[in-house]
């Protein structure tokens, strides 16, 4: 088994918080898997009466099967690791994989289909199939970027010089959040607001494309909004200054969208109709990747 073997490892790790690492070594060994490096899609064609050959409509990705055999040995522990493996894999939890390949790691979402066993010897393996809803997998961090319109200048405590003065604040010449997508895969972004005082109808502009997200709400000092523009996870939450969450995704401007990360670079920039100057931007993202 070659220096490259060992450099792979897989840890699953389910909604509650437990997980497993599956390493080429004992007690839980990765026998094989399959669905991490491979893809596939359903190509939709049409065939006319009188014509040749036949009309491309598009192509649509298919959801991921990811399968794990793990190995333990039957041994005066083997109870004790089958517990932790069904412990693992729960039906109808939402669980999220890491495939690390040398220096690479990369996760990806599932939900359990089946855990089958068998046995060989002394050896016992499981079987485990992961359903990936959505089929790409993604950076294991997030990458956060924020704008600030004001930069603090101070940290307390502080000493203030007679007839010097200070600087509290300077004003922060970044306009611009960019986010390059070296992908041809749009991806979603984690997009959050934040007030400082009154803000009347904000909005986020990708400068690239000249698409725009905008908010018909005034938000007050201590608000912030969260916009999440994934896939299927489309929404937007109001958190208050008292910690109060509310929906408010009926709050999007008709003809305005979800912003989403094209192919090639994004400048993000935020506005609003009134208080732009105390609005904060923070977008967060991971990268996409059709397969590792």
């Amino acid at each position: 088994m070659g220096a490259f073997t060992h450099m792979r490892k897989i840890i699953c790790e389910n909604s509650y918080g437990y997980k497993l690492e599956f390493a080429y070594s004992f007690p839980f060994f990765l026998s094989d898997y399959k669905g991490i490096h491979e893809y596939s899609g359903s190509v939709a064609t049409v065939k006319s009466a009188f014509g040749i050959g036949v009309s491309y409509i598009g192509t649509s990705v298919n959801k991921r099967n990811i399968t794990l055999v793990i190995a333990i040995k039957d041994d005066d522990k083997m109870q004790i690791r089958k517990n932790q493996l069904y412990n693992i894999f729960p039906l109808k939890n939402k669980g999220t994989l890491y495939y690390h390949e040398g220096e690479i790691v990369r996760k990806i979402n599932y939900y359990v289909e089946s855990v089958d066993f068998s046995r060989n010897a002394n050896v016992i393996y499981y079987s485990i199939s992961l359903i990936c809803p959505s089929p790409y997998f993604e950076d294991s961090e997030e990458t956060i970027a924020t704008l600030k319109n004001w930069d603090k200048l101070i940290e307390f405590p502080i000493e203030i010089e007679d007839e010097v003065g200070i600087e509290f604040g300077s004003k922060n010449e970044s306009t611009t959040i960019e986010i390059d997508n070296n992908s041809h895969i749009d991806f979603g972004l984690t997009i959050t607001l934040q007030a400082s005082s009154k803000v009347v109808n904000p909005s986020i502009k990708n400068l690239s494309s000249n698409e725009i997200l905008k908010l018909n709400y005034t938000m007050e000092a201590g608000d912030t909004i969260i916009i999440s523009t994934y896939n299927n996870e489309k929404n937007i939450t109001l958190i208050s200054a008292n910690d109060e969450e509310k929906n408010i995704t009926n709050s999007l401007v008709f003809g305005t969208k979800f912003l989403q990360a094209k192919n090639g670079s994004n400048r993000f920039v935020a506005d609003a109709e009134s208080g732009v100057g105390n609005l904060e931007l923070q977008i967060a993202y991971s990268n996409y990747y059709e397969a590792v």
